[in-house]
């Protein structure tokens, strides 16, 4: 954690021999959520920010990438070829958690150290990136434009 004022030190949130990845606030900035695989495998936790409090688990056969929904109210993660939603109260200063329950399951991009996922700000859409096969993959050609709007004087004369 890095303060951003007064002598702006950073500490560490959490320190364990597990591995932790992939932490986001709730919208209201009191509870962070993230994937560690202090129990052997890969599982979505929540606690309290800055602390303290205790630890939550949420997910129940795995999971990477969480997400909070806009209002704070559900949980989205990713579980093996899977999206999760799990609906979560963050009342006062308990935090509750739901069962995890399936939305919807496909092969679409996941791996890396990103989620390939977001959700929209109402909470009712999905946008995802597809898997691609290996030669789409080899096939693809990225451009990047440094400098747009230079680019687009300079083309447009103005």
């Amino acid at each position: 954690m890095l303060p951003l004022d007064g002598a702006r030190d950073p500490t560490p949130f959490l320190t364990t021999p597990a591995n932790e990845l992939d932490a986001t606030l709730s919208p209201d900035g009191r509870f962070i959520a993230y994937a560690s695989d202090e129990s052997g495998s890969i599982q979505i936790y929540v606690q309290p920010f800055p602390g303290p409090g205790g630890k939550y688990q949420v997910s129940a056969d795995g999971g990477r990438y969480p997400s909070w929904t806009k209002g704070g109210r559900e949980l989205i993660y990713v579980g093996p070829g899977r999206w999760m939603a799990v609906s979560v109260s963050t009342a006062g200063d308990a935090f509750r958690a739901g069962t995890p329950v399936l939305l919807f399951e496909g092969d679409f991009a996941g791996a890396g150290p990103w989620a390939h996922y977001d959700v929209s700000s109402d909470g009712e859409r999905f946008f995802v990136l597809p898997r691609l096969e290996q030669e789409e993959a080899d096939d693809t050609l990225v451009t990047f434009v440094f400098d747009f709007f230079d680019e687009v004087r300079r083309l447009t004369g103005e």
